[in-house]
């Protein structure tokens, strides 16, 4: 990037569930080794220890406090933590496109400041949409490949939608049908603004968001895309709205039904349950992304494929201390 609510939503989207109530994804994730730092890098034996780091983040079945914690590593989420968005301009233009890509939390835990991660023999950098693998033994020259990124032999895309659209196949607005290597899909219909009542210089406002990431893989031909709900407090500064990440507050969340994949003549794994049932709090500062699905799809994804969802439930969010007037709930049917 609420009371409880009930409602029906219905919509076909390709998009991208951490919960401090784990009630329905309560078996964690044990490492199969030690992660390590090299480098500034987060290091990983290969694509398969990687994804599964992913994937028991996006689950919420790995907490990100077992990752390294020291100061040789620097992680996407801490570096768009510190953006000064009054000042966008000082900061790097490279760090502002990856912000923009949509990557979920999991992967902003496991890459570096730079968009990097080691993977076997592979330092594998997140860039406008491609994935490069640049060989570790070319570490040398890695400024080089970066300048001229047509050099690197191996590439796969990231960031890219499917359609994202209603039952009826009406565009929803926000959103875009396209196949093209952009961002990632947003549908974010339920915004509220306000002012806090100890700040009255800044207006605030909370947005629940579905949000949605893909990204190919080099050795495929598979694909993966995620289905999130992102809960998120953004605050008016520089002429934008901007992530605002210091003021805690309580988000919950209670939501039941599907989330499937339409892909054309392709099959491919729900690794997530189909049939969505999560229900949670948490109290926290920063965004919040509530896992609703991943999708592991085989051969090549169809411009055609979409998630389909058809979700009820209930949300309420507020920030901690903050005036009753100021809570933010609703309710729909469809929900979103």
């Amino acid at each position: 990037m609420k009371p409880v609510i009930t409602g029906i939503f219905t919509t076909l989207l390709l998009l991208t569930f951490v919960s401090c109530k784990k009630s329905n994804l309560e078996q964690q994730t044990n490492l199969d080794n030690e992660i390590k730092v090299e480098n500034n890098r987060l290091v990983f034996s290969s694509q398969e220890a990687f994804q599964k780091t992913v994937d028991a983040l996006f689950d919420g079945k790995l907490d990100k406090s077992v990752l390294p914690n020291n100061k040789s590593f620097l992680s996407l989420e801490k570096a768009f933590s510190a953006i000064n968005w009054e000042n966008e301009s000082a900061t790097d233009a490279s760090l502002i496109d990856l912000y923009n890509a949509g990557l979920p939390l999991a992967h902003q835990q496991l890459l570096n400041a730079k968009g990097e991660v080691k993977i076997g023999a592979n330092i594998v950098w997140y860039n406008k949409n491609q994935k490069y693998y640049i060989p570790a033994s070319q570490e040398n020259e890695i400024a080089h490949l970066k300048a001229n990124p047509a050099l690197i032999e191996k590439k796969a895309r990231f960031g890219k939608t499917i359609s994202l659209s209603n039952e009826a196949d009406e565009q929803l607005s926000g959103t875009l049908t396209t196949d093209l290597p952009i961002s990632g899909a947003l549908h974010s219909p339920h915004q509220m603004e306000f002012y806090k009542t100890s700040d009255l210089s800044k207006k605030r406002k909370y947005v629940h968001e579905l949000a949605v990431f893909y990204e190919d893989f080099v050795g495929g031909p598979y694909w993966k895309t995620y289905l999130t709900l992102r809960i998120k407090l953004e605050y008016r500064g520089g002429g934008s709205w901007n992530s605002s990440p210091g003021e805690v507050r309580f988000m919950q969340w209670n939501l039941q039904g599907t989330a499937s994949v339409s892909n054309g003549i392709y099959t491919g794994t729900y690794e997530l349950p189909q049939f969505v049932n999560y229900s949670g709090s948490v109290t926290q500062a920063g965004d919040y992304s509530v896992p609703l699905g991943r999708y592991l799809g085989s051969g090549t994804k169809v411009p055609g494929a979409k998630w389909v969802i058809n979700i009820s439930g209930s949300m309420y969010h507020r920030i901690v201390g903050d005036a009753d007037a100021n809570i933010y709930s609703h309710s729909g049917n469809p929900l979103w």
